[in-house]
């Protein structure tokens, strides 16, 4: 109950702190960048180092297992990059390009998106005055909503609608939290302002998500499955504007190169797909005809790929590992590699596609990429399921065991109180036996003695009763044992007169 209390405390605490303090910059001296790379090469990683993995260390299936060694091996790599005065951009662009550490990717985005510059002793300074910046401007566009023109509250109002559409999976109650949809309803906004030559589009939302997740993550230890409702709750008013500030500057460098790629024209979106078609038909024309033919046109399924880069369709660790890649690449690579991602995808499908007509088509597209990803994860859960199987057998055949063991243990003990009691049974028997010999052997006339009954020795034994009636035996003749008569004939009885005895 103290712990709890105390827990309570604190949390009505830094509650109170947030509602009165004024927020500002820098954050944590903890969480600044130069701390986050220095974190990053200290002793803390040696762990991650010998057995690192990207966001787990257990391993559940082979695959993950081979995965977080070679994310063991890249580490080594990363650290020697990092080590340096002056981070040699394109040889961490060279290693990231083929993943990066889950821990340190809140430190290696920015850099690779030019955010956060490559030489140490400035990266301090500029982080600030980039913040700095995001929060002038955001008290200059959003400092009261009544001062907005109508052109300004349109574009207000269709952002607080796409806002609370922003649902990606496993981190819907984190974006449905007032603090994100606040942070990007700010975002957004400001962005879509100072970009006046391109208008505001629905899917804007969806290109925040990596970032907001992956500078989130940094506050929650690097690991973007910690993000929940209650580490929200506790983030410090200055974290938070970090991270909005951050998002903010680090989508803006992103955008920057694939502007093109949010307008509708022959140097646009149209021309995007275009050469998507033109790789489908190279990589497998028969698919293309079979498009063709039924009727449908790549912009039916193409665009939100297009423009969304994938964030709809994708699971959320799928696609940041994807934009590691993403982020390494040139303004006119980063627009290629992605049409050859989005055919690749296409073409996997090529022998189902094949078979359905224009409505099939439609539907199966809308969900294609979640289709693929669900039988590359498929092959990994048989044997995670397998392995379940197998646990689950091994414990029932341990519980057989001792119950087996338990049923032999009652059957020993039932057996031994059995044999406890006939040999109790057969004692008393004896016993019994001796005690009606030892009746038999005795004298009948000290019965008729006028002076007083015969008293028998304390002992009890038949050598001490045969031996108190030997000076009565004389005047009696012997008188046979009903225990050791032959047995009767056969239609005789066995009658008192059958022995000869004479009481008189």
């Amino acid at each position: 109950m103290a712990a709890l209390s105390a827990t309570m405390q604190e949390l009505q605490r830094r509650k109170a702190q947030r509602s009165t303090s004024t927020p500002c910059y820098p954050p944590d001296p903890a969480h600044r960048p130069d701390a986050i790379l220095s974190r990053s090469l200290s002793s803390d990683w040696t762990m991650l180092t010998r057995m690192g993995s990207d966001d787990e260390q257990s391993f559940q299936t082979p695959a993950e297992k081979e995965s977080a060694r070679r994310m063991a091996e890249a580490m080594v790599h990363f650290r020697e990059v990092l080590a340096q005065p002056t981070i040699d951009i394109d040889k961490l662009k060279h290693l990231s390009h083929s993943g990066v550490p889950g821990k340190i990717r809140p430190a290696i985005w920015p850099l690779l998106l030019g955010y956060w510059p490559t030489r140490y002793g400035a990266r301090k300074e500029t982080v600030h005055k980039k913040r700095e910046e995001y929060r002038r401007l955001l008290a200059q566009h959003l400092k009261n909503e009544k001062d907005m023109n109508q052109e300004q509250r349109k574009l207000w109002h269709q952002v607080k609608i796409d806002v609370p559409r922003t649902t990606p999976k496993g981190f819907m109650l984190v974006f449905h939290h007032k603090r994100i949809q606040r942070a990007l309803s700010n975002i957004l906004y400001l962005w879509s302002i100072l970009r006046p030559e391109i208008d505001y589009f629905q899917g804007l939302n969806d290109l925040c998500v990596p970032f907001i997740l992956i500078l989130l993550s940094r506050y929650v230890g690097g690991d973007i499955d910690a993000i929940n409702v209650y580490q929200l709750d506790t983030l410090s008013n200055e974290n938070m504007l970090a991270v909005e500030a951050d998002t903010f500057w680090c989508m803006s460098h992103f955008l920057a190169h694939i502007q093109d790629n949010f307008v509708i024209s022959n140097t646009g979106i149209e021309a995007m797909i275009n050469k998507m078609e033109e790789l489908v038909r190279i990589h497998d024309e028969p698919l293309y005809r079979h498009l063709k033919s039924v009727g449908i046109d790549f912009l039916i399924f193409a665009m939100r790929w297009v423009i969304t880069l994938l964030v709809r369709e994708m699971p959320i660790k799928s696609l940041i590992r994807l934009w590691d890649s993403y982020l390494c690449k040139t303004a006119q690579m980063v627009t290629l590699f992605h049409l050859c991602v989005c055919a690749a995808f296409l073409t996997t499908w090529s022998d189902r596609l094949r078979k359905f007509d224009f409505s099939e088509a439609v539907i199966f597209l809308q969900h294609l990429l979640i289709a693929r990803a669900n039988v590359v994860m498929a092959e990994e859960q048989i044997y995670t399921h397998l392995c379940v199987v197998c646990s689950s057998i091994i414990i029932v055949l341990m519980l057989v065991l001792v119950i087996v063991v338990f049923v032999v243990l009652l059957c020993l003990l039932a057996l031994t109180l059995s044999a406890r009691a006939a040999a109790a049974a057969i004692q008393r028997s004896s016993q019994e036996i001796h005690h009606i010999m030892a009746s038999a052997s005795l004298s009948p006339s000290s019965s008729s003695s006028s002076s007083s009954p015969l008293s028998f020795s304390s002992s009890f034994s038949p050598p001490a009763l045969m031996s108190a009636s030997l000076p009565f035996a004389s005047a009696f003749p012997p008188v046979a044992s009903p225990l050791l008569l032959p047995p009767p004939r056969m239609g005789s009885s066995l009658l008192l007169d059958d022995f000869d005895l004479e009481l008189d």
